[in-house]
């Protein structure tokens, strides 16, 4: 007896005398048996494969938590220095309403003690009057002489009495100046009472923002089904990489090599520190340019105190405008320099380029001093990568950077020195390290002007 059945690989009818039978032919037989491994196969890969991805966005999850757990760290510490500034703040708001309340409690003391004395003049006044309407009702002599007597003690106590009601006005006229000055600087303290508390209240929600991101990303990691859907921001989704051996040459690095490099990047403390943001050693310069007179060389020697208190620098200074002497003297007094800080006063490029092989910092007052070509700007930071420059540009009757704007764009950081209202001023004009269009006061030594970029 024959049954009718359904090839298990071609799917045709056949005959067999077995009900068992599943195909055809010996052919589909192994036609299906070699179908079946090669899914198998197939199937492994892609398990592979998956693993693979999951593992390459563990990582860059990991890596999102440990940035944004640094960044929480910086706000802290900002949050924490905030904090401390604003109960400085609020300690001097204090002493100062202290001081005014004394000041106008002086002032009333004084108002009333001049009226008082007022009154008395009016009265001694009116004493007078009557001495002199008695003195001419009287006919005796005696009696004439005794009033007159009477009147001149009467005018020298009113003289006296006028003198003083002049010294009391002085002395109002002085309260009421210092109650004046006094409100004012209460206004001061109040608006950077009021900046401090701005900056305070960005930094909880930034930090709470981060917070939250943190605890989502955890959620993600522990729900591998939430997992394989996850597009790592900011970070691009990376495909999967077939590792290749690096074909690298003296002047080139392959993009995996470069993923285990440690950059050496560093923050300087204080507002100065802030200003310049997340610095990177490699070809750092700073292009310093501002108008005569604005401050280009003070704010030279505020940088070269800072490099050298927060990094333990040496720094060379190349002073070939004023040279070295009096008013040299006056910044090194004013910063508190001390012989990290080595002075000259003439000097070459090539002066220049053995400092860079000495010196981990070199300012250079200024550039266009050395009387040598643009070209040699972008020169030195290529020649010198692990060397910090500090170089100041004189500016043209039209207002740009003398020696071409092609120094702008080529420094790391262009700094603008202006003065404003009375103040010296610092603008980051251009930059690489997240602070453009942040303003800091020479003057006050303070940060005037800030973004959202930490």
């Amino acid at each position: 007896m024959k049954y009718e059945i359904k090839c298990g690989f071609c799917g045709e009818n056949f005959e067999s005398t077995r009900t068992s039978a599943k195909y055809c032919s010996d052919n589909c037989r192994v036609k299906y048996h070699q179908l079946k491994k090669k899914q198998e196969e197939n199937t492994s890969q892609q398990l592979t494969i998956q693993q693979e991805e999951r593992s390459i966005q563990y990582g860059y999850l990991e890596q999102q938590i440990i940035s944004l757990i640094q960044k929480n760290r910086f706000i802290i510490a900002k949050a924490k220095r905030g904090e401390r500034e604003k109960q400085h703040y609020i300690k001097m708001i204090r002493e100062i309403g202290i001081n005014i309340k004394y000041t106008e409690l002086q002032i009333q003391e004084d108002e009333n003690k001049q009226k008082r004395i007022q009154k008395n003049l009016s009265s001694k006044h009116k004493k007078v009057l009557e001495l002199k309407k008695k003195a001419n009702e009287k006919s005796e002599i005696i009696n004439r002489l005794t009033i007159m007597l009477d009147l001149k003690k009467t005018e020298k106590e009113v003289v006296a009495i006028e003198n003083e009601i002049e010294k009391l006005y002085k002395n109002i006229s002085s309260q009421k100046r210092e109650h004046i000055h006094i409100t004012a600087e209460l206004e001061e303290w109040k608006d950077r009472l009021g900046d401090i508390k701005k900056h305070l209240n960005r930094y909880r929600e930034t930090y709470q923002n981060n917070h939250q991101e943190i605890e989502a990303i955890k959620k993600r990691m522990n729900n591998p089904d939430l997992t394989q859907n996850i597009i790592p921001i900011p970070q691009p989704v990376i495909p999967k990489r077939i590792p290749t051996p690096s074909k690298t040459s003296g002047k080139s690095i392959g993009a995996g090599d470069l993923q285990h490099i440690n950059f050496q990047t560093f923050r300087l403390s204080g507002e100065l520190g802030a200003f310049l943001g997340e610095l990177d050693r490699n070809k750092t310069c700073f292009a310093l340019t501002g108008d005569s007179g604005a401050g280009k060389s003070w704010f030279s020697f505020e940088m070269a105190r800072l490099f050298i208190a927060e990094m333990g620098f040496s720094v060379k200074y190349f002073s070939l405008e004023e040279g070295v002497g009096k008013l040299t003297q006056e910044k090194v007094v004013a910063y508190g320099l001390g012989n990290e800080l080595n002075l000259v006063g003439i000097g070459s490029l090539e002066d220049v380029r053995t400092a860079a092989k000495e010196y981990p910092m070199v300012i250079v007052d200024s550039f266009n001093s050395l009387n040598t070509k643009a070209e040699e700007f972008e020169k030195l930071r290529t020649d010198f990568p692990n060397t910090i420059f500090l170089l100041i540009f004189q500016k043209t009757t039209a207002g740009t950077i003398r020696g071409g704007s092609a120094i702008k764009y080529n420094s790391s950081a262009t700094i603008n020195v202006i003065i404003r209202e009375g103040q010296r001023i610092a603008i980051m004009e251009k930059g690489r390290y997240g602070t453009i269009g942040w303003e800091y006061s020479i003057t006050q030594k303070r940060l005037i002007k800030t973004g959202d970029t930490f």
